[in-house]
């Protein structure tokens, strides 16, 4: 059985050129039997291509293209999951947007004074911006679950991440991914951490509801698995911008 450790090690090797071949096996599958694969189209705004689950976590393809109209999410791009994320860049140029997302704690009133007395001035609590929710993913199906905790969605630090580099985050992580020039691809290796939470933040006033994931058609199916075979089993290895 391949462990995670061994998965991240040939992540890694695909750099220098070994592509493993459940990588490539699973594309070819795509690309040559379209109508019987599936390729969601993720409300993050890329397709998502399905590779190896195992006890550990998963393996995904994901390719963001101008080709295909993106999905948009119900509650806003900022988000968090449940496992640590491992990601090598195949193509394009990848800007991951890390907000700090600061709990508020609800405003207390105080009890009302009969007798005039001499307040003190009063230090106002900041507003929230935003809500947090829950995500549960079945397949192609996410239930967003309101819950009870408000915060602030500040800016925070960015990074660039080029075709050939990898990145890494911890599961908890807030973070949104904004692609430069609309076109970008990236393998992602989860490993699942116990009691982690999928999270996202939305509109304070937003409530507890359903996503349905739409599945691409079989023409985008094979485009995405040949342009992905393409950058890795070429003549020689090609990371850059697609």
């Amino acid at each position: 059985m391949t462990s995670y450790t061994q998965l991240r090690g040939q992540v890694d090797g695909i750099r220098h050129g070994a592509v493993p071949d459940w990588l490539t096996r699973a594309l070819v599958k795509v690309a040559t039997a379209p109508d019987d694969a599936t390729v969601l189209c993720h409300p993050l705004g890329f397709l998502c291509v399905p590779v190896w689950r195992f006890d550990e976590g998963g393996v995904c393809v994901h390719v963001w293209t101008r080709r295909v109209s993106a999905a948009r999410p119900t509650t806003s791009p900022v988000h968090c999951h449940s496992w640590d994320l491992y990601s090598l860049v195949l193509a394009g140029e990848v800007h991951n947007h890390l907000p700090r997302v600061v709990p508020v704690a609800p405003v207390r009133t105080a009890p009302v004074r009969m007798a005039p007395v001499r307040m003190a001035p009063v230090r106002m609590a900041p507003a929230p911006t935003h809500r947090l929710f829950d995500v549960h993913s079945h397949h192609d199906m996410d239930e967003i679950h309101a819950t009870g905790e408000l915060v602030r969605c500040e800016p925070g630090r960015a990074e660039s991440v080029r075709a050939g580099d990898v990145y890494a985050m911890a599961a908890g992580t807030f973070h949104l991914t904004d692609i430069v020039g609309g076109e970008a691809a990236t393998l992602v290796l989860a490993h699942n951490r116990p009691g982690g939470r999928d999270r996202t933040v939305g509109a304070v006033y937003l409530r507890d509801h359903r996503v349905q994931r739409a599945h691409s058609d079989s023409i985008t199916r094979r485009w995405a698995a040949r342009a992905v075979l393409q950058l890795l089993t070429g003549p020689r290895l090609v990371l850059q911008p697609m």
